[in-house]
């Protein structure tokens, strides 16, 4: 089990599940991603979008 981890900010947090999210697809693994209202999916989108990493 990963310990917990606490950003400061949400940029941060965001850009660690980007960073996470990138590993994963490099090795193949499908990733879901819940999260809590529409303006986070939109904003996540954007950020995995600028990273180049596809997604529905």
């Amino acid at each position: 089990e990963e310990p917990d981890v606490v950003f400061r900010a949400a940029t941060g947090k965001w850009r660690a599940v980007v960073v996470e999210i990138s590993r994963m697809h490099k090795t193949g693994r499908p990733v879901l991603v819940g999260t809590t209202s529409v303006e986070q999916s939109d904003a996540l989108s954007l950020q995995l979008r600028e990273a180049g990493i596809p997604h529905e």
